[in-house]
């Protein structure tokens, strides 16, 4: 069974992620900073992270980086959602090491069907 962080702050987005990936048979774990979000994943070691880029605490690319300098979590996948939707933001997530980039607003489908292909 595949497990699937989500890293979001506000918790009608986190709660309609989350809504949408419970359909599939994956664990499904939340984590709503960035302090939080690594301390799970390294306790969790998920094979996806869902990763915002605004959060209260420290931004989402500075907990991307971290996440990526941890053996650890070598396999685990990283994927960027933000409200973000200029080229040099995605740049910034890919620079920082996120495998994956999604700009929100994106369809419950559309996030389904690239976590299908990432697992």
């Amino acid at each position: 069974m595949h497990k699937v962080l989500i890293v979001e702050d506000d918790p009608a987005i986190q709660s309609l992620i989350r809504e949408t990936l419970e359909i599939e048979p994956w664990t499904i774990i939340v984590a709503g900073n960035g302090a939080e979000a690594v301390e799970t994943a390294l306790a969790e070691k998920p094979d996806l992270i869902l990763l915002d880029i605004s959060l209260p605490d420290v931004s989402g690319l500075e907990v991307c980086r971290n996440l990526c300098e941890q053996e650890s979590l070598k396999d685990t996948r990283i994927m960027i959602l933000t409200a973000h939707a200029q080229e040099s933001a995605r740049q910034d997530a890919l620079n920082a090491g996120a495998h994956y980039f999604l700009s929100k607003p994106f369809s419950p489908m559309q996030l389904l069907q690239l976590i299908g292909e990432i697992l």
